[in-house]
């Protein structure tokens, strides 16, 4: 497993503006250089329903 380190302020930013724009999970990672499943579970924590 590897080491565990958060997300900072400036990728919570580029996440929330990305997804804004209506860009995927996918082309958020990478964007930010990221794991999927750490913009799914940000996202999911973020967005309301």
């Amino acid at each position: 497993m590897g080491t565990l380190r958060m997300l900072t302020l400036a990728e919570h930013e580029e996440i929330a503006l990305a997804h804004t724009r209506g860009e995927g999970v996918r082309a958020i990672a990478r964007l930010i250089s990221r794991d999927q499943s750490i913009i799914s579970r940000e996202l999911a924590r973020t967005t309301s329903k």
